[in-house]
């Protein structure tokens, strides 16, 4: 048995009736602390905060010394995660995040499109001291802002890419972490 093979029937014993992807080397397998969820996809952005959090960091330690301390580490990680996820506001996931909005907002199409701006700039705007205090609050309030729509996508049982929205309870918690992130990262 190849390794690759070893680890997605571990996988699938572990959690048989769950869909985050694990992507090895050509395959993936499906795994997940909460079964039905698409965690993967919510995962990604935090992974690449926490990740990026401790490159960023190491890099401050040993070669620039700009990093070396933990908000701009911060900063600079938080930069990458609002670029990923802003790209999904013109990528595949578009339609989805469209009909996440509710009905109460007109033209989702441009608020999808508007709030993928948002994160763009206020991403790079945590690079600038100048402006990282500002940029922070107006995230905040951003990621504030867009929770309805996660609740909207929850208690609607719609779908992002052909699987069902993040349970509230783990997006709420995701949101506070990611929240707490930005005000932290200005101040």
């Amino acid at each position: 048995m190849a390794p690759q093979e070893g680890f997605e029937r571990a996988a699938k014993t572990l959690a048989p009736q769950t869909d985050v992807i694990i992507c090895l080397p050509g395959r993936g397998s499906r795994f997940s602390i909460i079964p039905g969820t698409p965690v993967g996809a919510l995962m990604i952005p935090f992974a690449i905060l926490i990740i990026g959090f401790f490159v960023f960091r190491a890099i401050g330690l040993f070669f620039v010394p700009a990093f070396d301390s933990w908000q701009p580490a911060l900063r600079a990680a938080l930069v990458p995660m609002f670029l990923v996820t802003a790209s999904a506001h013109w990528g595949k996931r578009r339609p989805d995040l469209i009909r996440m909005v509710p009905p109460i907002f007109p033209r989702p199409d441009v608020l999808v499109t508007l709030t993928g701006i948002a994160e763009i700039i206020g991403g790079l705007g945590l690079l600038l001291p100048a402006t990282a205090s500002a940029a922070s609050i107006g995230l905040a309030l951003l990621l504030g802002g867009l929770f309805p729509a996660n609740v909207y996508a929850a208690r609607r049982g719609l779908t992002i890419r052909g699987r069902p929205a993040t349970p509230l309870l783990l997006r709420t918690a995701l949101q506070v972490v990611f929240i707490g992130a930005v005000l932290a990262a200005g101040w």
